[in-house]
Formats: structure tokens, C-alpha cells, sequence
């Protein structure tokens, strides 16, 4: 039961980030005003009704553990898979694609964020099967060169946990990109160009970008012709570029422009690629595609 004297609204809800509802809520609110009660029944009218915010249009997650994969090209030198590197902040997930027999190594850099304290991070690598290695560890403020052999074909997940403090994959002789697989990806400071793959057959796609607090990024969308298509100049709270791409723009590399804020601090903010694969990076010849 509530008792309130003023005639307002219930309750609400805020939705920052853009595109959640509220779910499975039931029960009954009684609201006393004076010697006036009102009952009030949770349903799902309601609760839409109470909710604040963008909405923004939502895509089922992709599935890429379904999928076999493949590189954008079959065979690659060193200079091919050539990374520029960039920060990741608190988890980060590099996927490589390696074939059966390949010897395949990376480095990775462990930094410090402000005064964060920080540990030595276990390094270990996720076949397609789903079997665990452990490849070694990565000591903090320093870099390490890490390697392992491949006893499949497909995709190779890296996770990395480094607390407070930020991670950069320096390079992989195998291509390699950042995997947005859990919803999002936390980049800290990071800008310049970056490159999606959107696949044949694809009608509609999202990018969705985000900053934390007062943290801004700016942000630009160029089709495979390389027109922009979107921008903003800071953005803190949740924007979205939606993609109709043409069939000839279908099986194409698209590019996302990260640049510094025209307003506002940047740090951390995020980076969600949607109905498409969620994997981003900094060199496009790295790109995965599903067969």
C-alpha cells in the first residue's frame, strides 16, 4: 500500500540505455489518498505505460556459435593481418580463426587506467569445441607473447579480465578481430577507424553506441562505397544508426569512425553491433564472415 496526499503518478521507469521493458512484474498497488483508496493491478500495459526513454529498435541477438566461419581472405601474410591497436576496459573477448595444425600466437598489452592497482591475468583460449587451454599469463603494464596450436578449424575465443584497468591486442599472426558476442563492446579512449562485416542477405542492422556519464564519443557510419550515411558529434546516451543495406552493399565491409567528442570528456563508452556478426576491427582484411 502507498499513501501519498498529492495526486501523481505511481511510479517510473527510466530507461537510459535504451530499448529494455519490464517483464514478469505482477501484483497489485493499493493507493490511499485521504479516505480514498485505489487499487491498482500490474500488467503489461502499465508497465509500458510507466517506462521514460528512446526507444530504439531492437534485433535478436546473432548467433554465432551455430555458424561455421570463415576469413574475408582464405590465405595472409603478416602485413594482411597487421592490427593498429586499440583500449578495451574491464572484459574484453578477441576472436582469432585458425585452422586445424596452425601454430597460432598474439600479443597483448595489460595497461593501467589512472591509479588502478592491477594482477597478472590467466591467459586462456577457448576452442570451437568449447575446450579451455591455458596459453600463459599476462603481466600487468607489460606484454606478453602468447601461442598455441590448433587442434580444429573455427573460431578461437581470448577472454580477458583486467579489473579497472584496459587491454590492447597488439598483434596475431591469424586474423583477429574484438567479439561483441555478450551484448556490447567497452572500448576506453579509442578512436579512428573501425570495420564491420554485414552479410548477404541482411535487410536491416544496427549500431548501437553509448557513452558512461558524461563520457562522450563521437561517431560516423560509412556504407561499402564509402559515404557517410550517419554521425553524431557526442554522444553520451544511447544513439542508433539503423542500416538498410542495398543487395549491393550486402556481403560488404561497412566502417564506424570513432572520434573525439566535439563536447565533454572521453573515456569509456560502448559499442553494440546488431543482427549482424558482433565482431569489429581495426584492420578490415581481419574481418570473419559465416559461411
Amino acid at each position: 500500500m502507498v499513501e501519498d496526499t498529492v495526486d501523481r503518478p505511481l511510479m517510473k521507469f527510466n530507461d537510459w540505455a535504451g530499448g529494455f521493458r519490464l517483464v514478469d512484474v505482477t501484483g497489485t498497488f493499493l493507493v490511499r489518498r485521504g479516505r480514498a483508496d485505489t487499487r491498482h493491478v500490474i500488467t503489461p500495459k502499465w508497465l509500458d505505460a510507466i517506462r521514460f526513454g528512446r526507444t530504439f529498435k531492437r534485433f535478436p541477438r546473432y548467433d554465432t556459435h551455430s555458424k561455421r566461419w570463415r576469413p574475408l581472405i582464405e590465405s595472409w601474410t603478416a602485413d594482411d593481418v597487421k592490427l593498429r591497436p586499440f583500449s578495451l576496459r574491464h572484459e574484453a573477448t578477441f576472436v582469432l580463426f585458425a585452422r586445424r595444425g596452425d601454430r597460432v600466437s598474439f600479443t597483448l598489452r595489460h595497461l593501467q587506467v589512472g591509479k588502478y592497482s592491477g594482477r597478472p591475468i590467466a591467459v586462456t583460449v577457448m576452442a570451437p569445441s568449447g575446450k579451455t587451454l591455458a596459453v600463459g599469463r599476462l603481466p600487468f603494464q607489460q606484454d606478453a607473447t602468447l601461442s598455441f596450436e590448433a587442434a580444429e578449424t573455427g573460431l578461437y575465443r581470448v577472454p580477458i579480465d583486467c579489473g579497472a584497468n584496459r587491454v590492447q591486442m597488439l598483434s596475431a599472426s591469424h586474423p583477429a578481430c574484438v567479439s561483441g558476442e555478450k551484448g556490447r563492446i567497452q572500448l576506453i579512449g579509442a578512436t579512428g577507424d573501425f570495420f564491420f562485416y554485414v552479410p548477404a542477405g541482411t535487410k536491416e542492422f544496427g549500431v548501437r553506441i553509448f557513452g558512461e556519464g558524461r563520457e562522450a564519443v563521437g561517431a560516423a557510419v560509412f556504407d561499402p562505397e564509402g559515404n557517410q550515411v550517419w554521425s553524431r558529434p557526442a554522444i553520451t546516451s544511447p544513439e542508433q544508426f539503423v542500416g538498410r543495406p542495398t543487395k549491393t552493399q550486402q556481403g560488404q565491409v561497412w566502417r564506424l569512425q570513432l572520434r573525439r567528442p566535439t563536447t565533454g570528456p572521453m573515456e569509456d563508452f560502448y559499442v553494440q553491433l546488431q543482427g549482424i556478426p558482433p565482431l569489429l576491427s581495426s584492420n578490415p582484411k581481419t574481418l570473419l564472415k559465416p559461411q
